[in-house]
């Protein structure tokens, strides 16, 4: 369901008040801090996950969004944030591994963390997670929106 990201907070205050056994909510946001209501979202989330291919645009992209909602919502306390995880994506098996190892040792450096888990390149399609971000609001971590 696509919802204008100026309803999507009373979109999902309504729907978890609502008589049903969410526990985990998926929001697809755009990856742009153009607009105030995606950082309404974000700092009500409890998690952001940010794919990013290996590529110099994505990782300057990526790392500079993810970076911003770092220091800005969670060092600072501001909403509901815990973390944010870089999920590499359109990984291509033939590309050597210590170029990703470099990069997950210095998104420690700077407090991001590049999770275990990749999402495969698929041949021929260029396929994979495109959003830039993903937020996640469980039911109990969305109390006092």
């Amino acid at each position: 369901m696509k919802i204008p990201l100026e309803e999507t907070m009373f979109r999902i205050r309504q729907y978890l008040s609502g008589d049903n056994d969410t526990q985990v909510l998926f929001l697809d946001l755009p990856g742009t801090m153009n607009n105030p209501n995606v950082l309404q979202i974000i700092s009500n989330c409890d998690y952001v996950f940010c794919p990013m291919a290996a590529c110099k645009y994505d990782i300057e992209s990526t790392l500079g969004y993810c970076q911003f909602i770092h220091d800005r919502l969670m060092t600072m306390g501001y909403g509901n944030l815990k973390g944010v995880k870089i999920l590499w994506n359109k990984v291509d098996a033939r590309e050597r591994s210590d170029l990703y190892n470099a990069y997950d040792e210095f998104m420690e450096s700077i407090g991001l963390e590049a999770m275990k888990t990749t999402i495969p390149a698929v041949p021929g399609t260029g396929s994979g997670a495109t959003s830039l971000s993903i937020g996640i609001s469980a039911k109990s971590g969305v109390t006092g929106l």
